[in-house]
């Protein structure tokens, strides 16, 4: 028999093999596959504020820098110290409520006194005591309260962004936050535009969103586990105006 002939009655052979090793193999694959898909879809966390409760932690935030304010007028540190403690209840220590015009006066390092974030009206409030006890124990309670609320692997943070005109969403990457431990994030507008927030976790699974029609957004989970999460930031007016805003973790 020649080669080539043998080479003919062997494919057939050799297909079937083929064929049925094919099929084995892509047999034993497929619950492979199907796991990695699994753990894809794997969700971190779940949210944890409800409508009632995102109400509430606005009118809180509201309430605390009237009493920022009053505190500073009146110089009052005591004011100061309970509008700081009901933004750190809040997991709100870092939020401020930038507008245009207060973003230009921060730029030339002018702008109004009054403290708009926790940390800042603690500091306030101790220069204002001086070395009055009773205040510094008030504040270090308060200190101590930032300290146990962190979410964040990198501890509280805040940022500033703006969106609108023509880029209409921005997308920031806020690194990991603990496992088991409530994460809180608020952001708030210049009052311009609507803005909707959205938090993902590593595997791009919506984890909770803000999406009333106004531009301050209130947004809270627990991690199932330790890892990466991210917020989107969505302009959806067609005013062409600018939304500067600012949101802080905890």
């Amino acid at each position: 028999m020649s080669i080539p002939t043998f080479k003919v009655l062997l494919a057939p052979l050799f297909t079937c093999i083929l064929l049925v090793f094919g099929v084995s193999l892509s047999g034993l694959a497929v619950p492979v596959y199907a796991q990695e898909s699994e753990q894809q879809k794997e969700v971190n966390g779940r949210a944890g504020v409800k409508s009632n409760d995102q109400t509430e932690a606005v009118s809180y935030v509201g309430t605390a820098q009237d009493l920022a304010q009053y505190g500073t007028s009146q110089r009052d540190p005591v004011a100061l110290i309970s509008a700081a403690r009901i933004l750190v209840q809040q997991n709100a220590g870092d939020a401020e409520a930038p507008d245009e015009e207060e973003r230009q006066s921060d730029e030339s390092g002018e702008g109004s006194n009054v403290p708009t974030t926790a940390q800042g009206m603690l500091d306030a409030a101790r220069q204002m005591a001086g070395d009055d006890d009773t205040v510094a124990a008030l504040i270090q309670d308060v200190e101590n309260m930032m300290s146990a609320s962190r979410g964040s692997m990198s501890g509280p943070r805040r940022f500033r962004g703006s969106v609108g005109g023509s880029d209409r969403e921005d997308i920031w990457s806020l690194g990991n936050f603990r496992g088991r431990s409530p994460a809180r994030v608020i952001l708030r507008g210049n009052g311009r535009t609507d803005l909707d927030c959205y938090i993902y976790d590593e595997h791009n699974n919506l984890i909770d969103s803000d999406t009333d029609r106004t531009d301050l957004c209130v947004l809270g989970w627990t991690p199932s586990w330790t890892g990466p999460f991210r917020l989107r930031v969505r302009d959806y007016s067609n005013n062409g105006y600018k939304n500067y805003y600012a949101f802080a973790h905890n």
